[in-house]
């Protein structure tokens, strides 16, 4: 998620803006972009999670339903956003190869019977969040600044620089042991692991 982040500062600027309080389905709580999170929403993120069997309070379903929204701005800014298509074909292969119907069945049931809501929260989510991860893992252009910056990394430490030296004297680069020394302290991990701190997390 981390590297979604990333796509998302780097090529699109979204306003969030909203609270969460009771009130009716059809009220707006949050905006984030021009996607709009209203309190049946909500409710309707509660309760599928809670058919997987996750304890979700109303704030989790907040801040699951801004993460889908995010994404969704992402693809849009970068033009990933699916097509009908993708989508209807989505929808006929989750149909034909669930391995649980009767939960497909009553996720759907969650929705009462509103195919474009179920569609919109429930699936297209899914199909933005499996065309990001091909953009990110896959197009040259989005990988460029990474490769090049751990390729710099490692041609400082093949000119005698340690591998800390290294991942300072290169931006965005940082070693395993530096990304979590604050966190973990002395981390057992093998030293010449070195990532692009904009790479997927």
């Amino acid at each position: 998620m981390q590297s979604r982040s990333a796509l998302f500062l780097l090529f699109c600027s979204v306003a969030i803006t909203g609270c969460v309080e009771a009130g009716d389905g059809e009220r707006v709580i949050v905006r984030v972009g021009e996607v709009e999170i209203r309190h049946a929403e909500v409710d309707r993120k509660r309760a599928v999670e809670e058919l997987y069997g996750a304890s979700y309070t109303q704030k989790d379903g907040v801040i699951s339903l801004i993460d889908q929204a995010l994404e969704r701005e992402v693809a849009r800014a970068l033009g990933l956003e699916p097509s009908a298509e993708e989508v209807a074909d989505f929808t006929r292969h989750v149909d034909q190869t669930t391995r649980e119907p009767e939960l497909l069945r009553r996720i759907q049931g969650v929705f009462g019977g509103d195919t474009a809501s179920y569609v919109r929260s429930y699936l297209e989510p899914r199909v933005i969040s499996a065309k990001l991860l091909r953009y990110q893992r896959f197009d040259t252009t989005a990988q460029r600044g990474a490769r090049a910056r751990i390729e710099q990394a490692f041609a400082a430490v093949d000119g005698g620089l340690s591998f800390d030296q290294a991942a300072s004297s290169v931006n965005g680069i940082a070693t395993i042991d530096t990304l979590y020394r604050n966190k973990a302290g002395a981390l057992d991990a093998p030293r010449a692991e070195v990532t692009s701190t904009d790479s997927e997390g």
